[in-house]
């Protein structure tokens, strides 16, 4: 890909970076469940042999696209049509659903892009965000920017995977012109992102 993905949703676009997932939370709550497991075990799913992988094929606009630190690629391409196709898996998708829904919004210092595909009970939450955690006078942003995908079951958080390095997705004209003809949602699909922050590093 061209580039890194920015949020463009100030007059300034914010960068996105990548962090791991999977700690325990500070309230006892256990490790995340890994969301492979539930893409795994998730209904109707279809697995594709392709050439390309799990990644965006030759023809397809990607929209985002990363690696997770287990080597996963998790892939949002336009299809065309006002359709989009998600991916996740390695060497072919252990998970493949089209159709698509996006929303965006502004934080103070930041913003964050989601882009549902639903699978029965199942919503898988590609995002891209970038929170301010300083907001002492005169000192800086400290921005978390995380990068991957959050898995829900019946609405409730259920796992997630996180991007590790590289570029999430590109803001290039074309992936935004794309990103466009999807469906778009007044709200976020989901605040369990925020589990993802980890502050950048300066």
């Amino acid at each position: 890909m061209s580039g890194r993905f920015a949020l463009c949703v100030t007059a300034a676009c914010a960068l996105a970076a990548c962090g791991d997932a999977g700690q325990p939370q500070p309230d006892g709550e256990p490790a995340d469940v890994p969301a492979t497991t539930v893409m795994a075990s998730a209904p109707a799913a279809t697995a594709t042999e392709t050439a390309s992988g799990a990644g965006c094929r030759a023809g397809e606009t990607a929209i985002f696209e990363c690696r997770t630190g287990a080597g996963e690629t998790i892939a949002v391409c336009s299809v065309g049509g006002g359709t989009a196709r998600y991916a996740f898996g390695r060497a072919s998708p252990e998970i493949e659903l089209t159709g698509g829904r996006w929303a965006r919004v502004a934080y103070s210092g930041g913003g964050e892009l989601q882009i549902a595909f639903d699978n029965g009970p199942v919503r898988y939450v590609v995002f891209s965000r970038t929170v301010r955690t300083n907001f002492a006078a005169d000192e800086p942003n400290d921005p978390a920017m995380s990068d991957g995908v959050v898995v829900l079951r019946d609405g409730r958080y259920a796992g997630m995977q996180t991007c590790a390095g590289g570029s999430a997705a590109d803001y290039s004209d074309k992936a935004e012109a794309a990103l466009q003809t999807l469906p778009q949602s007044d709200d976020l699909f989901s605040d369990e992102t925020a589990r993802a922050d980890r502050p950048a590093s300066r």
